[in-house]
């Protein structure tokens, strides 16, 4: 186990820049790194704000941070979490320091545009005085850290629709407080950028909702005025991304901003025409594409919102940020190859991924769900395993269980032609389920009388005859009462496991009364509960429930 301490992380930007860490922290034990606040550590993180000031010159600012990172006592990486691909300040320290490693969350593609003049080292922001002219010998000690500013929330992604009543949004500040970093007075480009867009929207005639230059509004009626928005102007602050990118996919509304393709960061979700719609930085053609946006609003919406959220859950990650500091600690130079090996506990990093892209491709489980599966699976390698339902997913119950054998039961016509297509070395059976949901309270009934028939299953002899070791409900659809729901696959995993010693039972989707219900009746009178594995706040399927049952 790797531990790490977090050095001042509850001050103003150490805050922020650790926060995805934190989030993250039990996907990350999984991987073997730890968070400590002990003195026994293997590593120390040092945030930007422990070491910079920008209140200060340059020069000042750099020996204050020296100053913090002579005190400190072991190896020590310094991660900068600001929110431009500008390395002002930070570098600076890291250059005279003894930091094993320079962790950032984004940097310029072309690492030769840092040896350039920029204006606080803002690229956007035009020449300047900062340069960094030694990058080449100092790049082979930076990395990515694996997160950035959009990983700081959990959007929530809400129902949306085209008829929305402003056409653009402008709902950002400008123009409020002068600004000076070490000497310089930066609140003038950042204002100037805003007021550019503005004095250009003003000339025109469409329906825009902004701000009024240093006037706060309630935070409901900010979100409303942006939800109420075909576009959402996001304009580049004193970094490149801002909260507003992933806001305005969780609103349903068009995302357009500054061109981002000159920026290295992961994740990234950002792509011209897939994501959002990228403009010049001086806005010379935002015209043209808010223009293009609006006449082609009915397929653009749909396209390039579902998109960006399914980009966000697909790369903000939590297993995606472990795997990413997995690769880098077993890459230091001061990893020994047996700590290397032991930095993953009951989980290898092969096995995360394999999980991971499950989760990417299908909109079944989420991780931590996926994961207890698997991990039961593993245990009782060469078992006998019956899943309820195929789907993306089922290639990793079969893999997982490749030295046992594993059965699927499915019901509907387009699952079974997809998957007897896609993976005909699967064993599916095909089965029929004559009833729907607003049935579930007359079938119990009928059953409680003695009618045990009415929830029975014509299954396969295979099935009927075999002693499971492993019984996954996770079908049939169940979404409204006017599908099937899961009353007979329930009760026919509680009746296929009489004839079994030892088995093991999971149950998806029991956030939903009809399959609470059949559980408590079925299932927790009969059989240990082991757990309930939530899908996470912030998910696009919050809430959803995993029942574990044990014989």
């Amino acid at each position: 186990m790797i531990k790490i301490k977090l050095l001042e992380h509850e001050i103003h930007r150490n805050e922020t820049t650790f926060r995805p860490f934190l989030f993250a922290q039990n996907t990350l034990r999984e991987v073997g790194i730890e968070f400590t606040t002990s003195d026994d550590y293997d590593y120390a993180w040092v945030g930007q704000a422990s070491i910079i000031d920008k209140k200060k010159s340059l020069r000042e600012s750099i020996d204050k941070g020296l100053e913090f990172l002579s005190g400190l006592n072991g190896d020590y990486m310094i991660i900068d979490g600001q929110d431009a691909t500008s390395l002002i300040g930070t570098i600076d320290v890291f250059r005279e320091s003894n930091a094993l490693l320079f962790l950032k969350n984004s940097y310029l593609k072309d690492f030769d545009l840092y040896k350039q003049g920029w204006m606080n080292g803002r690229i956007y922001w035009g020449e300047g005085d900062y340069t960094v002219p030694d990058i080449d010998e100092l790049k082979p000690k930076m990395k990515l850290t694996g997160c950035n500013w959009l990983g700081t929330i959990n959007p929530q992604m809400m129902n949306y629709n085209a008829d929305k009543k402003y056409d653009v949004s402008c709902m950002f500040s400008w123009g409020d407080i002068e600004n000076f970093e070490h000497d310089i007075q930066t609140n003038i480009p950042y204002d100037d950028h805003r007021r550019i867009l503005l004095e250009k929207l003003e000339k025109t005639n469409y329906n825009v909702v902004r701000r009024e230059s240093g006037v706060r509004i309630p935070q409901q009626e900010f979100y409303q005025n942006m939800y109420d928005s075909k576009i959402v102007m996001a304009p580049i602050g004193y970094g490149e991304m801002a909260v507003r990118d992933i806001e305005a996919a969780g609103f349903g509304s068009v995302l357009i901003k500054p061109d981002m393709d000159y920026i290295y960061s992961k994740p990234f979700v950002y792509e011209d025409g897939e994501t959002y719609i990228a403009c010049k930085y001086d806005w010379s053609d935002v015209e043209d594409k808010i223009d293009y946006v609006l006449s082609n609003y009915k397929e653009l919406q749909p396209h390039l919102v579902e998109n960006m959220r399914k980009r966000f859950k697909e790369q903000y990650s939590h297993e995606n940020l472990a795997l990413h500091l997995y690769d880098m600690f077993r890459n230091l130079p001061s990893m020994s190859v047996e700590n290397a090996e032991n930095t993953t506990t009951d989980i290898t990093l092969n096995e995360i991924e394999k999980i991971q892209s499950v989760v990417d491709i299908c909109d079944g489980m989420c991780f931590d769900q996926y994961k207890s599966i698997y991990n039961c699976i593993k245990e009782k390698e060469g078992s006998n395993v019956l899943v309820f339902g195929v789907g993306s997913d089922s290639d990793l119950w079969h893999e997982t269980n490749q030295n046992g054998k594993t059965v699927f039961l499915e019901n509907h016509d387009e699952w079974l032609k997809k998957v007897n297509q896609e993976s005909p070395h699967l064993n599916v059976y095909e089965i029929q389920y004559t009833n729907n949901g607003y049935e579930a309270d007359k079938l119990m009934n009928e059953y409680i009388s003695g009618n045990h028939d009415c929830l029975s299953v014509d299954l396969p002899d295979e099935v009927r005859n075999t002693k499971w070791d492993v019984i996954i409900v996770d079908a049939p659809a169940a979404w409204d009462y006017k599908y099937p729901c899961r009353m007979k696959s329930i009760y026919e995993a509680y009746n296929l496991a009489k004839n079994s010693d030892h088995i093991d039972i999971f149950v998806h989707d029991t956030h939903r009364e009809i399959e609470i219900k059949y559980c408590d009746y079925f299932l927790r009178p009969n059989f240990d509960f082991v757990q309930e594995v939530t899908d996470p706040p912030g998910s696009r399927w919050e809430g959803r429930k995993l029942f574990h049952f044990r014989k």
